[in-house]
């Protein structure tokens, strides 16, 4: 693809408006970490491969062509279970890139001890924070069309994107507030245009867990200001 004379690109290879791969770069370490982290998800293989999996699910064929036509309430669960297993599937293969297509299929017949599920589903449980109740239940809320599966998938994949980024700024920086001010601050003063409002005036009396918010925050406007490759 060529390269538009108002786009450039990171180091790390995000494509980015024109200048901004410079306001990028200045960031400190940390935070230019930080801004990583959404890759290491592969939120968009996720969309992918459950759009796949729905669209296979709803297809029909009459005379040759082939239809997508979304079905009653008596396939949520089914539904659910898909949507389950990918996000499963997603997370150990695919995020845990070390693990093999064997150990995988080992894990899963591995039982939790305290409820009787796969290893794998608990994990995936915990790390998503849904399970297939909850997934059927949002489908019975909402329906099951693709744009109610893509944005429940979205909306999974950017709260897991949240608590995975909180984690990372939580381990690095503990529970030292002086950590957290100086990361806002290097984002407060980039040329990026995000957290005027955390001033230090403002951000004196908050405790480590709203600075942690405000972090989070502010590393995802920062993502919101570059595109994918």
């Amino acid at each position: 693809m060529v390269r538009t004379a108002t786009e450039g690109r990171t180091p790390e290879g995000l494509v980015v408006p024109a200048g901004l791969e410079r306001t990028l770069r200045e960031l400190n370490r940390d935070n230019q970490e930080f801004l990583q982290v959404k890759d290491t998800l592969h939120l968009e293989s996720l969309t992918g491969a459950v759009t796949e999996k729905y669209l296979a699910s709803v297809r029909v064929e009459r005379d040759g062509v082939a239809y997508y036509e979304p079905k009653g309430k008596e396939t949520y669960q089914d539904l659910a279970d898909l949507l389950m297993s990918e996000l499963d599937y997603h997370l150990h293969r695919r995020v845990y890139q070390n693990m093999t297509a064997e150990l995988y299929e080992q894990l899963k017949t591995v039982k939790d001890p305290a409820t009787g599920e796969s290893y794998t589903h608990t994990v995936t449980k915990t790390q998503f924070g849904v399970d297939t109740n909850a997934l059927k239940h949002a489908f019975d809320e909402n329906g099951a069309t693709l744009a109610t599966v893509s944005g429940i998938t979205a909306n999974l994949g950017n709260k897991w994107f949240q608590r995975e980024l909180g984690g990372a700024i939580r381990h690095k920086y503990d529970d030292d507030p002086a950590r957290y001010k100086a990361g806002i601050e290097n984002f407060r003063t980039s040329k990026l245009g995000i957290g005027g409002e955390y001033t230090p005036e403002r951000l004196t009396p908050l405790g480590v867990d709203e600075l942690l918010g405000a972090y989070v925050g502010l590393v995802s406007q920062a993502l919101e200001k570059t595109k994918s490759r």
